[in-house]
């Protein structure tokens, strides 16, 4: 009696889990499909800050133009930030050009290696020949010309491409008869490297400090000077010069280094590291 109560038991439990599967295979095959309105994803109405964290990650210049092209709320997102996004450099150009351009000295095309496509192009920016590159930031080149005239110049925009910069005869590091034509081969005693702040694009509020003359000094311009600032005299001797994080950082002869922000009405300059004892390099 015992053995028949445990198979009653058993057929029912059987049939009850074969009712279950019955009924969830009816339902599935039955009822009519709904579609699942939160699996479909309406790429033209991505939130701003979604189409910004994409854009961020685009590094070549001519994707992101395509990212501004997919319709019109793409559109805004890459007008709002195309001067704020930091892209990494994706060309670099070349010391020697092409044999095609080696040549053509009046030519306005200059060699690049993309670091992306693994390749070299040859690309028409206006980069005038009579002119030393004295400094390299945010994509803006400081020239010098024969006659000293200095300039901010960025080949790769079509219009709005040069600031004009105070003429390197407002140096007061420099003395008045090293500014004749007939000493310009020696231009890069005076003007050895200039760094800006900020992308003068973005920001009109950049720095642009430099290291001049013959005991390597500091001078600075902000925009609206009408000459180079000298920084304190007794900061001299300054071997290089970087901004990092909204303020400058040189380094003199000496092994010091040094803090200069530009934050308050007048620059203030701090000493970061003393100098290093002797025989230390």
């Amino acid at each position: 009696m015992e053995f028949f109560l445990k198979l009653w038991l058993w057929i029912a439990m059987l049939m009850n889990r074969f009712i279950s599967i019955l009924m969830m295979l009816t339902i599935y095959y039955l009822e009519p499909s709904i579609p699942d309105n939160n699996l479909v994803v309406d790429w033209l109405q991505l939130p701003d800050h979604i189409l910004f964290a994409i854009a961020i990650k685009i590094n070549r210049i001519n994707d992101f133009i395509r990212f501004g092209a997919v319709c019109q709320s793409w559109c805004s997102v890459y007008t709002e930030n195309r001067l704020h996004l930091s892209h990494k450099p994706s060309l670099l150009m070349l010391a020697i050009a092409t044999d095609e351009l080696n040549n053509d000295y009046n030519n306005q095309t200059r060699s690049f290696y993309s670091l992306t496509e693994a390749r070299v192009l040859d690309l028409r920016v206006a980069l005038p020949h009579d002119v030393v590159c004295v400094g390299s930031s945010h994509g803006w080149l400081v020239t010098v010309k024969k006659d000293w005239e200095m300039t901010l110049l960025n080949p790769f925009l079509l219009v709005n491409n040069q600031i004009q910069l105070p003429p390197a005869t407002t140096f007061e590091a420099a003395p008045p008869d090293c500014w004749s034509a007939a000493s310009y081969p020696e231009y890069y005693r005076y003007v050895k490297k200039v760094v800006l702040s900020s992308n003068p694009s973005s920001n009109p509020k950049y720095v642009a400090l430099a290291i001049v003359g013959e005991f390597c000094q500091l001078a600075f311009f902000k925009p609206g000077d009408k000459a180079w600032t000298s920084l304190d005299v007794n900061y001299k001797l300054v071997e290089d010069i970087i901004y990092y994080q909204k303020q400058f950082y040189f380094l003199d002869f000496n092994g010091r280094v040094y803090s200069c922000d530009f934050n308050h009405p007048l620059p203030r300059v701090q000493e970061l590291a003393p100098q290093l004892p002797s025989g230390a390099v």
